[in-house]
């Protein structure tokens, strides 16, 4: 591209020109257009997920969107299902596929309908009246790379739009292919799960009932997740073999579709990522630094010199204090790097 000088442009840079784009906003959104998509998220991540308090970020919000509640998934599953055997004549095989349904259908509003409602909130956005008097003096002739959605730097500050990298995608793209979700490889977060729970009691492969007598665990989570013998367990009836077999596959597929696969996104984009050799600085406006992100900035890293100037933008003392930690984990000296608050 030619430019020596690249603009990483986050969240923070819309709101600072006044665009309601914080979590909060998009939760207002949800719910008062999409309410059950909210309660699903409420019921199956709990309340804490949607919390008003301002200082969740949308760091905070994608890093939870790994942390769908298996157990109380399947443990609404085993409450629906139908307590006769298979094999008894009438058994209703609608009963059966009813509560799957229903979990097919959360899947869908944490994944599809999710992005699909997030994308029509993205296309509400506007600046504030009057933020015209605290524009940015941006370098035009600069290459950006813009985590926004929006297409605020291209209307607003008349950007060219090939000198921009929408590396999560933006509104003009078709609805739902925006890329929104959170960082943790789905196997991984399945295996941390595992580890963090399999010596939890209620886990544990035999419970005593209130009256002091012991028998083998029959929670649906556990047989499904923490068992390794299927023949022996305590399955009471084949149909919960079936449906905790069937009610995995569900769940451990949200994981897969809500997973932000940034080294994917880095290869879609590697020509822009090629064109940054000779860069000489680097300003970074309104980004949280979340973990979610840092392929994206040690990828920046390998494509450019050691010695360009990292100039940061940052609000807080908080962000003041992630700075430093993001620059030591980049091996960004302190004398190539620069702060400056908005």
């Amino acid at each position: 591209m030619g430019s020596r000088h690249l603009y990483i442009i986050g969240n923070g840079f819309d709101l600072y020109h006044g665009a309601e784009s914080e979590f909060r906003c998009f939760r207002s959104y949800l719910c008062r257009k999409r309410p059950s998509v909210a309660a699903g998220f409420d019921l199956f991540f709990g309340p804490w997920s949607w919390s008003k308090d301002p200082s969740i970020l949308w760091k905070v919000f994608e890093k939870n969107l790994s942390e769908l509640n298996r157990e109380k998934v399947l443990g609404l599953l085993d409450m629906s299902l139908p307590r006769i055997d298979e094999a008894d004549e009438g058994f209703p095989y609608s009963a059966y596929y009813a509560p799957l349904d229903e979990i097919s259908r959360m899947v869908r509003l944490c994944t599809f309908e999710m992005k699909y409602h997030f994308h029509r909130w993205v296309n509400t956005l506007h600046y504030k009246k009057g933020f015209r008097k605290q524009m940015l003096a941006l370098d035009k002739d600069a290459v950006f790379l813009n985590f926004n959605y929006t297409l605020f730097l291209e209307k607003e500050y008349g950007i060219p739009s090939d000198h921009i990298c929408y590396i999560h995608g933006n509104r003009k793209d078709r609805f739902g292919a925006l890329i929104l979700g959170h960082h943790s490889n789905p196997q991984d977060t399945l295996d941390e799960w595992i580890y963090k729970n399999r010596n939890r009691r209620r886990y544990r492969s035999v419970q005593k009932d209130a009256k002091g007598r012991y028998f083998k665990n029959d929670k649906l989570v556990y047989l499904a997740y923490f068992q390794n013998d299927d023949a022996s367990a305590n399955w009471r009836l084949p149909i919960r073999f079936y449906a905790a077999e069937d009610g995995v596959g569900l769940l451990e597929e949200y994981y897969d579709e809500s997973y932000k696969n940034t080294r994917r996104c880095i290869e879609s984009n590697r020509g822009f990522f090629d064109s940054l050799s000779e860069i000489e600085k680097i300003t970074i406006i309104g980004c949280s630094l979340g973990e979610v992100d840092m392929d994206y900035y040690r990828r920046l890293r390998e494509a450019t010199r050691d010695d360009v100037v990292w100039e940061f933008s940052y609000h807080t003392v908080a962000d003041e204090r992630r700075i430093k930690i993001v620059c030591v984990e980049l091996a960004i000296t302190p004398e190539c790097m620069t702060m400056f608050r908005i």
